[in-house]
């Protein structure tokens, strides 16, 4: 039988997140009184690998306001605890972020590890008045997110081999769904903008409805984001890092028929039709205008459904 993640699987930082976030950050000998940069605000970003965190940050990063920071604890999990809560000022500290004239820091990280929510999770906490704060969480069709990690797995992380099996899918959707319900729980404790992967890159509006709903005024700078992004920061996608394009859906396509050509393997897996529920409330969800966590009742529903896990293939 497969192990539960989800049964003690939510860290202590995240097991009451679906209730309201205090007004303020409290000074504690760990958490000292705020005495850097003046910013504005903070914004995480959080999702699932594969899911288009790394392309949205990018978009996002070219504003002249916002300074970027990709999977700072992804980047640098060899050298770091990852289980010691951070807060602003020691994560500016320990990362050196140099802000510059910039007023808005966004952190970008992926749920790779759990305790890199738990960390982006602690720094979103720590955030002090009059600092704002707020959280994107980006859901991609989770049927590409998996074809994606699979091709990612293969042209980049040293498996050419790995070959796609039900084993295979069964894997990464059990540590998927159980990461899942981690960023359900985030998104609510935060009220989160939820943005649709598909809708962003083939809207040609989804960036200007994207910046109304975070109250900062877009540039036309992240309209051409390629030509501005600094790919010598840029974590999480090679592609982009090496040789960033214009938001495209071609991929979008291209995964729909390799989705159909793979449903012989994966339909017989035990989490196909968990799977399957989430892809539905994600195609809606990409047909409706950009809402936060409260307005997406069905989606974080279908995301923090406690799930009895079943055997595998």
């Amino acid at each position: 039988m497969a192990s539960n993640p989800e049964v003690g699987g939510l860290t202590p930082a995240l097991k009451g997140a679906a209730e309201p976030a205090s007004a303020s950050a409290v000074a504690t000998p760990s958490n000292p009184v705020y005495s850097g940069p003046a910013l504005d605000r903070v914004i995480g970003i959080a999702a699932l690998p594969r899911s288009g965190t790394t392309v949205l940050s990018a978009v996002l990063g070219a504003h002249s306001r916002i300074h970027t920071i990709y999977e700072p604890w992804n980047a640098n999990k060899e050298n770091l605890d990852l289980n010691k809560p951070i807060f602003l000022q020691g994560f500016l500290e320990q990362f050196s972020v140099q802000v510059h004239a910039n007023d808005i820091l966004l952190v970008k990280e992926t749920t790779t590890d759990h305790r890199y929510l738990d960390r982006l999770n602690d720094l979103l906490t720590s955030v002090p008045d009059p600092i704002m704060r707020d959280l994107v969480v980006i859901l991609r069709n989770p049927f590409h997110t998996f074809q994606s990690e699979v091709q990612a797995r293969r042209e980049w992380w040293g498996e050419g081999a790995l070959e796609i099996t039900c084993a295979l899918f069964d894997e990464w959707a059990e540590r998927s769904l159980a990461n899942m319900r981690r960023l359900a729980l985030m998104a609510c404790r935060y009220d989160a903008l939820i943005v649709s992967y598909e809708r962003f890159v083939r809207k040609e509006t989804a960036i200007q409805e994207l910046m109304h709903a975070l109250g900062i005024t877009m540039e036309q700078a992240q309209l051409e984001y390629e030509k501005h992004v600094n790919t010598r920061d840029v974590r999480g996608d090679i592609g982009l890092a090496s040789k960033p394009r214009p938001l495209q859906a071609d991929s979008i396509e291209r995964r729909g028929i390799e989705q159909q050509s793979l449903l012989s393997i994966i339909n017989v897996s035990n989490y196909f039709e968990d799977i399957k529920a989430i892809e539905g409330a994600l195609l809606s969800l990409a047909q409706q205008p950009l809402s936060r966590a409260h307005h997406c009742s069905l989606l974080i529903d279908a995301l923090n459904k406690k799930r009895n896990y079943r055997q595998q293939c």
